[in-house]
């Protein structure tokens, strides 16, 4: 019932807006035409660059857009309302824009702008551009296309680097050694404002502070040349002066509690780590030990502005503080050296307290549920808990979960959870210092974590009730750090971790269990462990501007009981016995994980994008007796995978369970199928409808293998064949964004199946291809999540 009220609401807001289109016209001036396509068609030569690259870079410079928003239709229905009711005025003023029409004076200026930025920008010195209206429909609308003819290209015939100022010209060989340039580049005046760039850094980065962009000039030479220039950067003096100063560093004040009203003369000052580290309190707020940690400037050393930044974004990660600010100033007895004056400005309030009350969508997939829930949580915060600019955190969440179909009540929730967050990283138990000192870790990747890193603490309890399934209460403790290394890279990593698994088991699920010895053991109480290592994890987050393709890595290792499995066999073999160590007989979990999660994103209009994601993961066990835990083993299916399927539908490999169930099953079925390898993918083109909404489309295809054979489960081991048992579904959606989060309706459909071949190899409920259509499937699987999946 759902579904169709969500198809029929979709196809209402298409045609609400298709007629508020077509009756805007009625609203016009006789003299008025609507812009409905905006066009760039380019030809000539696109050395070193793709033509739907350009056409992206001239659509920005357009003076007037394509009309096609609903919004136009408010303006003029609403417009000369005096005095609206509230929904009238809420569309006048919160969902009305002016319409966009015809104007030849600003479709003149966009020709002229693109002419502007083809030549003086990108080299093509030759280049034209026009313009064609084309009116229809009773002449009210009409589509504007530009034509751009770039005509040649013009490149780097030679580069030559010039030193006005003498004091430079001994380093200026280095600094052109690592140009951005090269012969034959094409001509553009972006590359060329980077090598200014990177000439001003390099010249910052030793010491001479009052060299910038002002001191770098570009000429070039076409002489005798065709379709070419002779490029010369000339460096410059500074103005009124013959040659530039290189500069050192000089007095350090850190004003450790500085306020707007504060009297900097009648301040406490005490020298520490050759630096004046000043105080109006009593006592320091974060001790000096810990802010000279975040400092990178250090007395008498050559000025480096890669230094000063540093400085500047490593202050601001200390949580005591709300504001940072540096005041270099030339020193006034040595006009060589930069004093600097540091002023941290603590928060208003030590303590915050935080109330938060959240609605949420999950799905039960052992039971094949839809759920809706509500939770409720309070959370304090202390901003310097023992005086390092520790960061301590502790909350209370409570929850209930609630079946959408009966209104029962299906899950109760509770967390406890304790997180210090520490502004460096803690020296004890340190585990990094350790593997510097034996050359695992080089010294520059070393300096690199300590720098951007951050230690954590945490300690939850958390219980959980299903209360016709099971019951669980976990207990997590651990202790790790995470680094920040640039805007693009960032690093977390737990050394030592302990979660403890108790389960209860409600009588309605132990007969399941009973006849599912795998299932059976995910159920048992268990203890993952991490002394030395408990997982690795690495983010990387690519920055190739919004208009071109920009993609995110994120990998992680995962360890547990590697340290008791080694233990252990040590034991055993001076012992000669076999025994698996255990506590108060729950067994160690040892495991290895690797998990790979690629995603990719492609702006493809304004208003549209693509995205896909592509994920692969193995868990091994570290020993031969037992399968890794069931809670650890990867699945597909649900709001985040295969949308075609339930979760844990699918797998492993062309195992097909319960006979005809798994072609229709029933509503209340139950899915469990997991594996110890996963691979995964998925491709979506993601657009805007109207006003909040959204639409999709995709395809999703994946499956989970085991790693050795399972008697009860025929073809769940990974074979050379593997390809042939991917599963295969596609779909379409419809997200409603509340800019702060998304809720998303996506219905798939099955197009392959993993295999044909059942169980117990009954012709009669074997389907006769592995391929199928879209029938008796509409509207599809639902799903119904937040935000996007990936």
């Amino acid at each position: 019932m759902m579904c169709s009220y969500l198809k029929k609401a979709a196809i209402l807001g298409l045609g609400l807006l298709f007629f508020s289109s077509c009756n805007i016209t009625k609203f016009l001036q006789e003299d008025e035409v609507l812009v409905d396509k905006m066009r760039i068609q380019v030809e000539g030569d696109f050395n070193g660059t793709d033509a739907a690259e350009l056409r992206q870079e001239l659509s920005n410079f357009y003076e007037i857009s394509e009309n096609k928003n609903w919004r136009s239709y408010n303006y003029y229905k609403y417009k000369d309302e005096k005095k609206p009711g509230w929904i009238k005025s809420w569309l006048k003023n919160k969902h009305s824009i002016p319409p966009s029409l015809v104007d030849t004076f600003l479709i003149e200026e966009t020709k002229n702008n693109m002419v502007e930025y083809l030549r003086n920008k990108k080299g093509y010195y030759q280049a034209e551009v026009s313009y064609d209206i084309q009116n229809y429909c009773c002449e009210n609308w009409s589509d504007i296309t530009f034509k751009a003819n770039t005509g040649p290209r013009y490149i780097i015939n030679s580069i030559r680097y010039i030193s006005r100022d003498s004091t430079l010209s001994s380093k200026l060989d280095s600094v052109a050694k690592s140009s951005l340039l090269k012969i034959n580049d094409p001509v553009e005046a972006l590359t060329f404002d980077l090598e200014k760039q990177r000439i001003v850094n390099a010249f910052q980065q030793n010491g001479f502070a009052d060299f910038n962009f002002i001191n770098v000039d570009v000429q070039g030479d076409s002489t005798e040349l065709h379709n070419a220039w002779d490029i010369f950067f000339i460096i410059t003096p500074p103005i009124n002066r013959q040659s530039h100063t290189q500069f050192k560093i000089g007095e350090i004040n850190i004003f450790t509690d500085y306020h707007r009203d504060q009297k900097i003369l009648q301040l406490d000052t005490e020298q520490r780590f050759s630096k004046n580290y000043k105080r109006e309190s009593e006592s320091f707020i974060v001790k000096p030990s810990i802010i000279d940690r975040k400092l990178f400037l250090r007395k008498h050393d050559a000025y480096n502005s890669d230094l000063y930044y540093k400085t500047i974004n490593s202050l601001f990660s200390l949580g005591t503080y709300k504001f940072a600010k540096l005041t270099p100033k030339v020193n006034l007895q040595d006009s060589t050296l930069i004093d600097y004056d540091i002023f941290l400005t603590p928060h208003d309030n030590k303590w915050s307290l935080d109330f938060g009350i959240e609605s949420f969508f999950s799905n039960l997939s052992l039971l094949n549920r839809n759920l809706i829930g509500i939770a409720t949580s309070v959370g304090v915060e202390d901003k310097n808990v023992f005086g390092g600019s520790e960061v301590y955190k502790t909350s209370l969440e409570f929850g209930v979960e609630t079946d959408i179909a009966t209104a029962d009540i299906t899950t109760l929730s509770a967390a406890f959870s304790n997180t210090i967050e520490m502004a460096v990283i803690t020296k004890p138990l340190n585990i990094l210092e350790s593997l510097n000192k034996i050359g695992i870790i080089k010294n520059t990747a070393y300096s690199t974590l300590q720098e951007g890193g951050k230690s954590n603490l945490q300690l939850n309890f958390s219980f959980l009730d299903n209360l016709d399934i099971y019951r669980l209460t976990s207990v997590e403790a651990s202790y790790g750090f995470e680094s920040v290394i640039n805007s693009r890279n960032r690093i977390t990593f737990n050394q030592i971790g302990l979660d403890y698994n108790i389960y209860q088991i409600r009588s309605r699920f132990d007969t399941i269990l009973q006849n599912n010895t795998l299932l059976e053991r995910s159920f048992q109480n268990t203890l993952f462990t991490g002394l030395l290592f408990r997982d690795l994890t690495y983010f990387y987050q690519s920055e190739r501007g919004t208009n071109r393709s920009n993609f995110a890595l994120i990998t992680q290792l995962e360890l547990s009981g590697l340290e008791v499995f080694a233990a252990n066999e040590i034991a055993n073999a001076f012992t000669g016995n076999n025994n698996e160590w255990t506590i108060g007989g729950v067994d160690f979990e040892r495991l290895a994980k690797l998990d790979f999660d690629f995603r990719w994103y492609q702006k493809q209009k304004p208003n549209s994008q693509w995205a896909a994601r592509l994920r692969a993961g193995v868990a091994v066990p570290l020993n031969t007796s037992n399968p890794v835990s069931f809670i650890k083993q990867y699945f597909v299916g649900g709001p985040s995978s295969l949308r075609a399927w339930r979760p844990m539908h699918v797998g492993a490999g062309s195992y097909l369970h319960d006979g005809d169930a798994f072609f229709e099953p029933a509503a209340n079925a139950i899915f469990f199928q997991r594996g110890d390898i996963l691979l995964d993918a998925s491709l979506e083109y993601r657009f805007d409808l109207f006003w909040l909404f959204e639409g999709a489309l995709f395809m999703d295809a994946g499956n989970v293998w085991t790693l050795r054979e399972d008697d009860n489960r025929p073809g769940a081991k990974i074979e050379t064949d593997f390809l042939s048992e991917i599963a295969i579904g596609y779909g379409y959606g419809l997200r409603i964004d509340f800019t702060y989060f998304l809720i998303r309706f996506d219905f798939g459909l099955k197009l392959k199946y993993p295999s044909i071949t059942l169980p117990n190899n009954d012709p009669s409920s074997v389907q006769s291809t592995i391929w199928t259509s879209p029938r008796q499937q509409l509207p599809g699987n639902f799903n119904i999540a937040v935000n996007y999946p990936f």
